[in-house]
Protein backbone atom coordinates (compact mmCIF):
# COMPACT_ATOMS: atom_id res chain seq x y z
CA UNK A 1 0.00 0.00 0.00
CA UNK A 2 1.43 3.37 -1.00
CA UNK A 3 0.33 6.98 -0.62
CA UNK A 4 -0.74 8.93 -3.71
CA UNK A 5 -0.20 12.62 -4.39
CA UNK A 6 -3.52 13.51 -2.76
CA UNK A 7 -2.63 11.56 0.39
CA UNK A 8 -5.01 8.68 -0.36
CA UNK A 9 -3.81 5.14 0.08
CA UNK A 10 -3.48 2.93 -2.99
CA UNK A 11 -3.72 -0.85 -2.59
CA UNK A 12 -0.66 -2.77 -3.76
CA UNK A 13 -0.96 -6.53 -4.18
CA UNK A 14 1.95 -8.36 -2.58
CA UNK A 15 3.29 -10.94 -5.02
CA UNK A 16 5.32 -13.19 -2.72
CA UNK A 17 5.41 -16.92 -3.55
CA UNK A 18 6.08 -17.84 0.08
CA UNK A 19 3.03 -15.87 1.23
CA UNK A 20 0.88 -17.48 -1.45
CA UNK A 21 2.07 -20.93 -0.40
CA UNK A 22 1.17 -20.11 3.21
CA UNK A 23 -2.30 -18.91 2.13
CA UNK A 24 -2.81 -22.06 0.08
CA UNK A 25 -1.80 -24.34 2.95
CA UNK A 26 -3.99 -22.48 5.45
CA UNK A 27 -6.93 -22.68 3.06
CA UNK A 28 -6.47 -26.44 2.68
CA UNK A 29 -6.31 -26.77 6.47
CA UNK A 30 -9.48 -24.68 6.80
CA UNK A 31 -11.48 -26.79 4.34
CA UNK A 32 -10.31 -30.10 5.84
CA UNK A 33 -10.93 -28.80 9.38
CA UNK A 34 -14.48 -27.93 8.31
CA UNK A 35 -14.93 -31.52 7.13
CA UNK A 36 -13.76 -32.77 10.53
CA UNK A 37 -16.06 -30.33 12.33
CA UNK A 38 -19.11 -31.41 10.33
CA UNK A 39 -18.43 -35.09 11.04
CA UNK A 40 -17.67 -34.35 14.70
CA UNK A 41 -20.87 -32.39 15.17
CA UNK A 42 -22.84 -35.15 13.45
CA UNK A 43 -21.43 -37.74 15.86
CA UNK A 44 -22.15 -35.52 18.87
CA UNK A 45 -25.73 -34.94 17.70
CA UNK A 46 -26.34 -38.60 16.93
CA UNK A 47 -25.04 -39.76 20.31
CA UNK A 48 -26.64 -36.79 22.15
CA UNK A 49 -23.51 -35.93 24.10
CA UNK A 50 -24.76 -32.51 25.17
CA UNK A 51 -28.01 -33.89 26.59
CA UNK A 52 -26.25 -36.74 28.37
CA UNK A 53 -23.65 -34.40 29.86
CA UNK A 54 -26.43 -32.06 31.02
CA UNK A 55 -28.27 -34.91 32.74
CA UNK A 56 -25.06 -36.11 34.37
CA UNK A 57 -24.15 -32.61 35.56
CA UNK A 58 -27.60 -31.92 37.03
CA UNK A 59 -27.58 -35.37 38.63
CA UNK A 60 -24.37 -34.49 40.46
CA UNK A 61 -25.98 -31.29 41.75
CA UNK A 62 -29.30 -32.74 42.85
CA UNK A 63 -28.45 -36.28 43.98
CA UNK A 64 -31.54 -38.03 45.31
CA UNK A 65 -33.78 -35.15 44.18
CA UNK A 66 -33.05 -35.68 40.48
CA UNK A 67 -36.19 -37.80 39.95
CA UNK A 68 -38.51 -35.21 41.47
CA UNK A 69 -36.73 -32.45 39.57
CA UNK A 70 -37.28 -34.31 36.32
CA UNK A 71 -41.00 -34.64 37.08
CA UNK A 72 -41.48 -30.92 37.76
CA UNK A 73 -43.88 -29.54 35.11
CA UNK A 74 -41.36 -26.90 34.02
CA UNK A 75 -38.68 -29.55 33.36
CA UNK A 76 -40.89 -32.41 32.20
CA UNK A 77 -42.20 -30.19 29.41
CA UNK A 78 -38.65 -29.82 28.05
CA UNK A 79 -37.78 -33.53 28.13
CA UNK A 80 -38.58 -35.49 24.99
CA UNK A 81 -40.15 -38.86 25.96
CA UNK A 82 -38.19 -40.58 23.17
CA UNK A 83 -34.92 -38.62 23.09
CA UNK A 84 -34.57 -37.66 26.75
CA UNK A 85 -33.08 -34.47 28.14
CA UNK A 86 -32.65 -31.30 26.09
CA UNK A 87 -29.21 -30.05 25.12
CA UNK A 88 -29.62 -26.89 27.20
CA UNK A 89 -31.48 -25.80 30.32
CA UNK A 90 -31.46 -22.19 31.47
CA UNK A 91 -30.41 -21.23 34.98
CA UNK A 92 -33.77 -19.52 35.52
CA UNK A 93 -35.69 -22.73 34.73
CA UNK A 94 -33.34 -24.73 36.95
CA UNK A 95 -33.76 -22.42 39.94
CA UNK A 96 -37.54 -22.21 39.55
CA UNK A 97 -37.94 -25.98 39.38
CA UNK A 98 -35.47 -26.64 42.20
CA UNK A 99 -37.18 -24.22 44.60
CA UNK A 100 -40.55 -25.70 43.60
CA UNK A 101 -39.74 -29.29 44.58
CA UNK A 102 -42.29 -30.81 46.92
CA UNK A 103 -45.28 -28.87 45.62
CA UNK A 104 -48.41 -30.80 44.86
CA UNK A 105 -51.04 -29.65 42.38
CA UNK A 106 -52.99 -27.71 44.98
CA UNK A 107 -49.88 -25.90 46.22
CA UNK A 108 -48.83 -25.01 42.68
CA UNK A 109 -52.06 -23.06 42.33
CA UNK A 110 -51.93 -21.63 45.83
CA UNK A 111 -49.86 -19.12 47.74
CA UNK A 112 -46.10 -18.89 47.57
CA UNK A 113 -44.04 -20.63 50.22
CA UNK A 114 -40.98 -19.24 51.93
CA UNK A 115 -37.38 -20.03 51.03
CA UNK A 116 -37.06 -21.93 54.30
CA UNK A 117 -39.97 -24.15 53.26
CA UNK A 118 -38.41 -24.73 49.84
CA UNK A 119 -35.12 -25.81 51.40
CA UNK A 120 -36.92 -27.99 53.94
CA UNK A 121 -38.66 -29.82 51.06
CA UNK A 122 -35.28 -30.98 49.67
CA UNK A 123 -34.57 -34.67 50.34
CA UNK A 124 -30.89 -34.98 49.45
CA UNK A 125 -28.84 -33.96 52.53
CA UNK A 126 -25.86 -32.59 50.57
CA UNK A 127 -28.14 -30.52 48.36
CA UNK A 128 -29.95 -29.19 51.41
CA UNK A 129 -26.61 -28.15 52.97
CA UNK A 130 -25.59 -26.40 49.75
CA UNK A 131 -28.84 -24.45 49.49
CA UNK A 132 -28.66 -23.50 53.15
CA UNK A 133 -25.13 -22.18 52.65
CA UNK A 134 -26.25 -20.19 49.59
CA UNK A 135 -29.21 -18.79 51.56
CA UNK A 136 -26.99 -17.72 54.45
CA UNK A 137 -24.51 -16.20 52.00
CA UNK A 138 -27.36 -14.12 50.59
CA UNK A 139 -28.13 -12.94 54.16
CA UNK A 140 -31.54 -14.57 53.85
CA UNK A 141 -32.56 -12.25 51.04
CA UNK A 142 -34.84 -14.16 48.64
CA UNK A 143 -33.76 -12.33 45.49
CA UNK A 144 -30.04 -12.66 46.21
CA UNK A 145 -30.55 -16.31 47.15
CA UNK A 146 -32.16 -17.04 43.81
CA UNK A 147 -29.26 -15.28 42.05
CA UNK A 148 -26.83 -17.41 44.05
CA UNK A 149 -28.64 -20.57 42.99
CA UNK A 150 -28.54 -19.53 39.34
CA UNK A 151 -24.84 -18.66 39.60
CA UNK A 152 -24.14 -22.00 41.27
CA UNK A 153 -25.87 -23.77 38.40
CA UNK A 154 -23.99 -21.72 35.77
CA UNK A 155 -20.67 -22.59 37.41
CA UNK A 156 -21.61 -26.27 37.30
CA UNK A 157 -22.53 -25.97 33.63
CA UNK A 158 -19.05 -24.57 32.91
CA UNK A 159 -17.70 -27.87 34.24
CA UNK A 160 -20.19 -29.78 32.09
CA UNK A 161 -19.08 -27.79 29.04
CA UNK A 162 -15.52 -28.82 29.86
CA UNK A 163 -16.56 -32.49 29.72
CA UNK A 164 -18.09 -31.95 26.30
CA UNK A 165 -15.12 -30.01 24.94
CA UNK A 166 -12.62 -32.64 26.08
CA UNK A 167 -14.64 -35.43 24.49
CA UNK A 168 -15.05 -33.51 21.25
CA UNK A 169 -11.33 -32.69 21.20
CA UNK A 170 -10.44 -36.36 21.51
CA UNK A 171 -12.79 -37.28 18.67
CA UNK A 172 -11.42 -34.38 16.61
CA UNK A 173 -7.90 -35.74 17.05
CA UNK A 174 -8.99 -39.16 15.75
CA UNK A 175 -10.92 -37.59 12.86
CA UNK A 176 -7.94 -35.40 11.95
CA UNK A 177 -5.67 -38.44 11.74
CA UNK A 178 -8.23 -40.34 9.65
CA UNK A 179 -8.89 -37.44 7.27
CA UNK A 180 -5.16 -36.82 6.76
CA UNK A 181 -4.50 -40.52 6.16
CA UNK A 182 -7.54 -41.35 3.99
CA UNK A 183 -7.20 -38.21 1.83
CA UNK A 184 -3.41 -38.40 1.72
CA UNK A 185 -3.32 -34.76 2.83
CA UNK A 186 0.46 -34.46 3.08
CA UNK A 187 1.54 -30.97 4.20
CA UNK A 188 5.06 -31.35 2.80
CA UNK A 189 3.81 -32.60 -0.57
CA UNK A 190 1.12 -29.92 -0.85
CA UNK A 191 3.59 -27.15 0.04
CA UNK A 192 6.09 -28.51 -2.49
CA UNK A 193 3.45 -28.64 -5.20
CA UNK A 194 2.30 -25.08 -4.49
CA UNK A 195 5.86 -23.78 -4.58
CA UNK A 196 6.71 -25.49 -7.87
CA UNK A 197 3.44 -24.81 -9.73
CA UNK A 198 2.47 -21.09 -9.93
CA UNK A 199 -0.83 -21.87 -11.69
CA UNK A 200 -2.01 -24.17 -8.89
CA UNK A 201 -0.81 -21.66 -6.33
CA UNK A 202 -2.70 -18.82 -8.02
CA UNK A 203 -5.88 -20.88 -8.32
CA UNK A 204 -5.81 -21.83 -4.64
CA UNK A 205 -5.15 -18.26 -3.53
CA UNK A 206 -8.16 -17.06 -5.55
CA UNK A 207 -10.34 -19.67 -3.85
CA UNK A 208 -9.02 -18.62 -0.47
CA UNK A 209 -9.72 -14.92 -1.10
CA UNK A 210 -13.24 -15.75 -2.25
CA UNK A 211 -13.81 -17.79 0.90
CA UNK A 212 -12.78 -14.95 3.22
CA UNK A 213 -15.41 -12.70 1.64
CA UNK A 214 -18.27 -15.20 1.86
CA UNK A 215 -20.27 -16.94 4.54
CA UNK A 216 -19.65 -20.64 3.91
CA UNK A 217 -22.26 -23.32 4.44
CA UNK A 218 -22.21 -27.09 4.08
CA UNK A 219 -22.93 -26.96 0.33
CA UNK A 220 -20.24 -24.35 -0.32
CA UNK A 221 -17.75 -26.34 1.73
CA UNK A 222 -18.42 -29.46 -0.36
CA UNK A 223 -17.91 -27.47 -3.56
CA UNK A 224 -14.70 -25.91 -2.27
CA UNK A 225 -13.40 -29.32 -1.23
CA UNK A 226 -14.21 -30.90 -4.60
CA UNK A 227 -12.48 -28.06 -6.44
CA UNK A 228 -9.25 -28.04 -4.42
CA UNK A 229 -6.43 -28.02 -7.01
CA UNK A 230 -4.07 -30.07 -4.85
CA UNK A 231 -3.32 -33.81 -5.11
CA UNK A 232 -5.47 -35.70 -2.61
CA UNK A 233 -6.14 -39.43 -2.38
CA UNK A 234 -3.95 -42.45 -3.07
CA UNK A 235 -2.72 -44.18 -6.23
CA UNK A 236 -1.87 -47.87 -6.11
CA UNK A 237 1.58 -47.29 -7.56
CA UNK A 238 5.11 -46.92 -6.28
CA UNK A 239 6.35 -44.20 -8.60
CA UNK A 240 8.55 -41.62 -6.91
CA UNK A 241 7.26 -38.99 -9.34
CA UNK A 242 3.64 -39.51 -8.29
CA UNK A 243 2.77 -37.54 -5.10
CA UNK A 244 -0.26 -39.78 -4.53
CA UNK A 245 1.58 -43.11 -4.72
CA UNK A 246 2.17 -45.42 -1.76
CA UNK A 247 5.78 -44.89 -0.61
CA UNK A 248 5.96 -48.03 1.54
CA UNK A 249 8.96 -49.47 -0.30
CA UNK A 250 11.10 -46.33 -0.16
CA UNK A 251 12.40 -45.57 3.34
CA UNK A 252 13.06 -41.84 2.93
CA UNK A 253 9.76 -41.21 1.12
CA UNK A 254 7.89 -43.25 3.72
CA UNK A 255 9.12 -41.14 6.65
CA UNK A 256 8.64 -37.94 4.65
CA UNK A 257 5.03 -38.97 3.97
CA UNK A 258 4.49 -39.87 7.62
CA UNK A 259 5.77 -36.48 8.78
CA UNK A 260 3.62 -34.68 6.23
CA UNK A 261 0.47 -36.52 7.29
CA UNK A 262 1.15 -35.91 11.00
CA UNK A 263 1.69 -32.20 10.34
CA UNK A 264 -1.70 -32.05 8.62
CA UNK A 265 -3.43 -33.98 11.40
CA UNK A 266 -1.91 -31.70 14.04
CA UNK A 267 -3.03 -28.62 12.12
CA UNK A 268 -6.61 -29.87 11.78
CA UNK A 269 -6.95 -30.31 15.56
CA UNK A 270 -6.74 -26.52 15.91
CA UNK A 271 -10.20 -26.29 14.36
CA UNK A 272 -11.82 -24.45 11.46
CA UNK A 273 -12.35 -21.11 13.31
CA UNK A 274 -8.61 -20.84 13.99
CA UNK A 275 -7.68 -21.41 10.36
CA UNK A 276 -10.41 -19.10 9.09
CA UNK A 277 -9.05 -16.30 11.27
CA UNK A 278 -5.49 -17.02 10.11
CA UNK A 279 -6.61 -17.13 6.47
CA UNK A 280 -8.39 -13.78 6.81
CA UNK A 281 -5.28 -12.13 8.25
CA UNK A 282 -3.02 -13.51 5.52
CA UNK A 283 -5.49 -12.46 2.81
CA UNK A 284 -5.62 -8.91 4.20
CA UNK A 285 -1.83 -8.82 4.33
CA UNK A 286 -1.57 -9.93 0.71
CA UNK A 287 -4.22 -7.52 -0.56
CA UNK A 288 -3.35 -4.42 1.41
CA UNK A 289 -0.23 -4.66 3.53
CA UNK A 290 0.37 -2.05 6.22
CA UNK A 291 -0.20 1.67 5.54
CA UNK A 292 3.00 3.76 5.41
CA UNK A 293 3.56 6.21 8.28
CA UNK A 294 3.02 9.93 7.75
CA UNK A 295 6.16 12.03 7.41
CA UNK A 296 5.90 13.18 11.01
CA UNK A 297 4.47 9.97 12.49
CA UNK A 298 5.95 7.26 14.68
CA UNK A 299 4.79 3.72 13.88
CA UNK A 300 3.12 1.84 16.80
CA UNK A 301 1.74 -1.13 14.90
CA UNK A 302 -0.12 -2.06 11.75
CA UNK A 303 -2.70 0.63 11.07
CA UNK A 304 -1.73 2.79 14.08
CA UNK A 305 0.57 5.82 14.22
CA UNK A 306 1.04 8.86 16.41
CA UNK A 307 2.32 12.35 15.63
CA UNK A 308 5.63 13.19 17.21
CA UNK A 309 5.14 15.16 20.38
CA UNK A 310 1.48 14.17 20.62
CA UNK A 311 -0.43 11.44 22.40
CA UNK A 312 -3.02 11.32 19.62
CA UNK A 313 -3.35 8.00 17.80
CA UNK A 314 -4.11 8.24 14.10
CA UNK A 315 -5.65 5.29 12.31
CA UNK A 316 -5.86 5.19 8.53
CA UNK A 317 -7.33 2.23 6.68
CA UNK A 318 -7.79 1.42 3.02
CA UNK A 319 -11.45 1.62 1.95
CA UNK A 320 -11.06 -1.04 -0.73
CA UNK A 321 -10.99 -4.33 1.19
CA UNK A 322 -14.25 -5.26 3.02
CA UNK A 323 -13.89 -7.06 6.37
CA UNK A 324 -14.18 -10.85 6.21
CA UNK A 325 -17.28 -12.52 7.48
CA UNK A 326 -17.30 -14.50 10.70
CA UNK A 327 -16.41 -18.21 10.49
CA UNK A 328 -19.25 -20.64 10.22
CA UNK A 329 -20.69 -22.08 13.29
CA UNK A 330 -19.21 -19.44 15.61
CA UNK A 331 -21.30 -19.94 18.78
CA UNK A 332 -21.37 -21.38 22.16
CA UNK A 333 -17.44 -27.10 22.72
Amino acid sequence: MTSGEDGAFVVVMLDLPALDVAIGLVFVYFILALVCSVVNEGIASLLRWRAKDLERGIGQLLGADLGRFREHPLIAGQIDPKRGWPSYLSSRSFATALLGLGYDDSQLAGAERTIEQSIAAIQDPELKKTLTALYNSAQRDAQRFRQNVERWYDDAMERVSGWYRRRVQKVLLVLSLLVALVLNADTLQIARGLWNDPSVRSSLVKQAEHQTNATPNATDTRKEFDSLPVPLGWHWTNKSSDPQSFPFWRTFDFFSKLIGLLLTAGALTLGAPFWFDTLSKLARLRNSGAPPPASDAVRHGEGEEARRGSGTILVQAAPAAPPPSAPPGATTT
